[in-house]
C-alpha cells in the first residue's frame, strides 16, 4: 500500500538512483506554517557555529535542484512569511524591512541554480499562481486521496449494515480556527435548525476531539445517519482543496453535502467519483 511517507522516499530513490541533482522536502511536522519543516530527512547536520546537531532544511537549495512538497495543508503564504519574516527582521537592514513584502519572500524562495519545484495539491490558487510567477514550477496532485487510501483501506473489510440511521444528517467537526472559522456559523445553524435531526459529536458534548481522528473512523457512525455534511478544511476562497474529511462519506456508504471551495464536485468527479447533483439539486427546487 502506497503511503505518503513512501511517496517521499520514492521521490528520493528516483533522484539518487537517476543521478538527479534534486533533494525532496516534506514538512516534519504535518500542517505546519513554519517553512524551516520543510526538510530532506531527520537527518543531523553539524553547525557550524556551534558544532551542535541541528536539522537544515535549506542546506542544498542554493546549489542543487529542489522539490518541496505542499500537500499537507493549502498553501498559507502569508503565514509562511509572517513566521519567516519574524525570524529575517532583525537580520535585514532598516530600509529592506520596510519593502519585504509577501511577493518578496516568495521570490528569495526561488533562490538557486535551478528553478524550485513545488508539488501542491490544490487548484486555481492565488497562492500557487504566485509561485508560479516568482519562478517556481508548481506540480498538482491530490495528496490527500494518497493519504486516505492509506488511512481507510481497511474499512472495505467490515460489515455494512443496511439500514436508515436514527438522523438524517451528521457531521465532523473538531477544529474552527483560522480558515475553518467558518464552520462556527455551521454550528449555529445546526443547533438552530437542526438539532433535532443531525449527528454532531460536538454539539453533543464531545469537544475534546483529537486530531489523529481525521485518521480513522467510529464505523458504528455510518449507521447513525443517512446524509454526510463536510465541512472541510477551505469553504470562502477561490482555491480548490479537498482533504481526508470528503473520502470518510465514501468510506461510510453516505451521500454527501461538501462545504468547500467552488468546483469541488467537479474536481472529484474528474476523478472517476459520482456525486449527488441531481438529488439535492431536485430538492432545492422544491424548497
Amino acid at each position: 500500500m502506497f503511503s505518503p511517507n513512501q511517496l517521499y522516499d520514492y521521490l528520493r530513490y528516483y533522484c539518487h538512483t537517476n543521478k538527479k541533482n534534486v533533494e525532496v522536502l516534506h514538512f516534519l511536522t504535518n500542517g505546519s506554517k513554519h517553512l524551516q519543516d520543510l526538510s530532506v530527512a531527520k537527518t543531523p547536520y553539524i553547525s557550524s557555529e556551534n558544532n551542535t546537531n541541528t536539522e537544515e532544511p535549506h542546506l542544498f537549495r542554493e546549489t542543487s535542484g529542489c522539490f518541496s512538497m505542499f500537500d499537507q495543508e493549502p498553501i498559507d503564504i502569508y503565514a509562511y512569511y509572517e513566521n519567516s519574516y519574524q525570524q529575517l527582521k532583525d537580520k535585514l537592514p532598516q530600509n529592506y524591512r520596510l519593502t519585504f513584502s509577501p511577493e518578496d519572500f516568495v521570490f528569495s524562495k526561488s533562490a538557486g541554480l535551478y528553478n524550485p519545484i513545488i508539488g501542491v495539491s490544490e487548484i486555481n490558487s492565488n497562492s500557487v499562481k504566485m509561485f508560479k510567477n516568482n519562478f517556481h514550477i508548481p506540480v498538482h496532485f491530490w495528496a490527500n486521496a494518497i493519504t486516505s487510501k492509506h488511512w481507510f483501506l481497511h474499512y472495505k473489510l467490515l460489515t455494512r449494515i443496511n439500514s436508515y440511521g436514527s438522523k438524517r444528517f451528521g457531521s465532523y467537526i473538531r477544529d474552527t480556527s483560522g480558515t475553518r472559522q467558518y464552520r462556527k456559523q455551521l454550528l449555529t445553524f445546526f443547533k438552530t435548525q437542526l438539532l433535532s435531526d443531525i449527528f454532531c459529536p460536538v454539539l453533543q458534548g464531545q469537544d475534546n476531539v483529537s486530531s489523529c481522528q481525521s485518521a480513522s473512523i467510529d464505523w458504528p457512525d455510518h449507521n447513525k445517519f443517512d446524509i454526510h455534511i463536510v465541512p472541510e478544511t477551505i469553504f470562502d476562497t477561490e482555491k480548490t482543496h479537498l482533504t481526508e474529511k470528503i473520502f470518510k462519506p465514501i468510506v461510510m456508504y453516505q451521500p454527501f453535502i461538501v462545504f468547500a471551495g467552488p468546483n469541488s464536485l467537479q474536481y472529484i468527479r474528474n476523478y472517476g467519483f459520482k456525486t449527488f447533483n441531481n438529488i439535492f439539486f431536485s430538492s432545492i427546487e422544491l424548497i
